[in-house]
């Protein structure tokens, strides 16, 4: 059987031999082009003088048949613009990706082959166990992608393996238990045996519960506010001879002495 290559090439450029060419004036309109053909129709796709974007990939990597090869030239000016465009392959599922350059004066062109694999691939893996349910456990056979659970089992384990004890999980409640008192301790001499009956309970010499700032702050709030007293002299005269951070704004002249002025607002009848 002839092998089917896709060319796709920018307008008015010479394509080379292939079975089918796409002339295009845009990615966009390759894209277009791209939608009609059938899924893993083609051996091979040759890209030359325009890039792929990710949509345009996607559409490559549907027509490509399973090994089918994917070759990109004409668009890479150096080395690392080669391994960037790598790596969107190998996120499109391309795998034998390279990036390399033909020889002196030739351009660098990059490769990619469509995997083997279709829709319910599998692989098998071992999960071993040493715990000694695990012979004992019931098998749990789980098909991947899809595939048909009455064959052969794509991929079998033990119940065990999917409990707690097989997946290894720490119980976070065992993390308080190292050398951790979980219960709040009672200072030494704060246990409420010194009773005072006026005011209740004391704060000892090492209060850690607060109630020594409690007393504290009783103590201050009791204490009468300090008296104001005039550093100039003139405080009793009136506002017309105060100062500007005096005590006794807006209030009458007073004799001396008499700061404290006490109102009889007794009835005069």
């Amino acid at each position: 059987m002839s092998k089917t290559t896709l060319c796709i090439c920018p307008e008015g450029s010479h394509c080379g031999p292939c079975s089918i060419s796409i002339h295009h004036s845009s990615p966009a309109a390759a894209i277009n082009a791209m939608k009609v053909l059938s899924g893993s129709s083609f051996d091979e796709v040759k890209v030359s003088g325009v890039k792929p974007d990710d949509d345009l990939l996607e559409q490559i990597f549907r027509v490509l048949k399973a090994n089918g090869k994917l070759s990109v030239d004409g668009v890479f000016p150096d080395r690392e613009a080669g391994q960037a465009f790598s790596e969107g392959m190998k996120l499109q599922g391309f795998v034998k990706i390279m990036a390399a350059k033909g020889g002196a004066g030739e351009e660098r062109f990059v490769v990619g082959e469509k995997p083997d694999w279709g829709l319910g691939a599998a692989a098998s893996i071992s999960l071993s166990s040493s715990s000694s349910a695990t012979a004992a456990a019931p098998a749990a056979s789980i098909s991947l992608n899809g595939g048909n659970s009455g064959s052969k089992p794509v991929w079998k384990m033990n119940m065990i393996d999917l409990s707690d004890d097989g997946l290894g999980l720490v119980d976070e409640s065992s993390l308080l238990s190292d050398g951790l008192d979980k219960t709040r301790s009672t200072p030494s001499g704060c246990s409420g045996e010194e009773v005072d009956a006026g005011n209740g309970r004391k704060a000892c010499k090492n209060c850690t519960c607060g109630l020594a700032e409690e007393e504290e702050k009783a103590a201050r709030d009791a204490q009468p506010a300090p008296e104001k007293k005039s550093s100039c002299g003139n405080c009793y005269k009136g506002d017309a001879f105060r100062c500007a951070s005096c005590p006794h704004l807006g209030k009458p002249a007073f004799e001396p002495g008499q700061e404290k002025l006490v109102l009889a607002l007794g009835d005069d009848l």
